[in-house]
């Protein structure tokens, strides 16, 4: 009984933290695409590594910045992307489910 309880609890608090990004994120976090064709960049507003697509999910690796592109101000957030990870913009991330992630 008490595992159940426990497991019931632990879900209504990840469910509850799922969605928006702007909030403080820890070390890990699940971040979820949800966005076509988002690019992953080597710096925030720096070249692109890569493009992923709605549903790809990755953990938050502690980082956060904000910058201009096109005119534009994002905050990015580093991922574990590749071998040394990568820069997306928060607008294009939700904050997923553990078991969603790499």
């Amino acid at each position: 009984m008490k595992v159940v309880l426990y497991l019931a609890i632990v879900a209504a608090i990840a469910t509850a933290a799922l969605g928006d990004v702007s909030g403080g994120l820890l070390w890990g976090t699940c971040l979820c695409l949800n966005g076509n064709g988002v690019n992953v960049r080597r710096t925030p507003c720096g070249s692109v590594l890569g493009k992923v697509n709605k549903g790809s999910c990755f953990r938050y690796k502690i980082g956060r910045e904000w910058c201009t592109l096109n005119g534009e101000s994002y905050q990015f957030y580093f991922i574990s992307y590749g071998t040394n990870g990568g820069w997306v913009a928060g607008n294009y991330l939700d904050v997923g489910e553990y078991f969603n992630c790499e």
